[in-house]
Parts: structure tokens; C-alpha cells; sequence
């Protein structure tokens, strides 16, 4: 959907085909990620006894006490998702469980 819009306001010879590249999954995620932590932790007060950051990239974090461990920054802070749950195609899912599930499907297929 981003290509669409970005190709919307292109000229016809300069738009974008065929696969979607890495980097353009990769801000379709982050995007989501950013869209369902606004729309479910609209405020800092929102995470009462919870050290949040927010990194570079403008997604919230979770400090954990593991800050020491040489390791993945992405493990070291946790993104922060909803558990709520919304329907889609007369099932219940969480959001969490579809990006999960997107995620195990694309290393499944790599």
C-alpha cells in the first residue's frame, strides 16, 4: 500500500514494479508497528511501571534490566505491542500474533 501512494504521485515513467524490496517490508513494518502503538498507547502514561524509550526510528521500547548483555539491541529492547485482539475474516487475532506470524512465514519460505 505505501508503493501505491508513493507511486500515485509519481510520473507514470518513474513508478515503481514488480516484487517489493527488503527495505520497503521493512518500513511497511516498522509503519504498522508505529500505527498500532499510537492507536493503543497514545501517551507516556500509558506504560505505568515500565521503563519506555523510544528509538530512533520512533517505535517504543522496553528497558529491560538485561541493558548490560552484549547482545541484539532488538532483544535488549523489546518492541511494545498490543494484546488486543480485532477481527478479520470472522476470526479473532491479536495483532502481536500477525506480525508473528508473518515474520515465522518469511523465514519459513527464505
Amino acid at each position: 500500500m505505501l508503493r501505491f501512494v508513493k507511486n500515485t504521485k509519481k510520473k507514470r515513467e518513474f513508478r515503481e514494479n514488480g516484487d517489493l524490496t527488503v527495505h520497503e517490508i521493512e518500513h511497511a513494518e516498522k509503519t504498522l508497528i508505529k500505527f498500532v502503538q499510537a492507536k493503543f498507547f497514545p501517551t507516556e502514561d500509558s506504560f505505568p511501571n515500565m521503563n519506555v524509550i523510544t528509538d530512533e526510528e520512533g517505535i517504543k521500547r522496553v528497558k529491560t534490566r538485561i541493558t548490560e548483555r552484549s547482545d541484539n539491541p532488538e532483544f535488549i529492547y523489546p518492541i511494545i505491542l498490543s494484546g488486543d485482539v480485532f477481527l478479520h475474516n470472522g476470526s479473532l487475532n491479536t495483532i502481536t500474533d500477525k506480525i508473528v506470524m508473518m515474520e515465522h512465514k518469511f523465514f519459513l519460505e527464505y
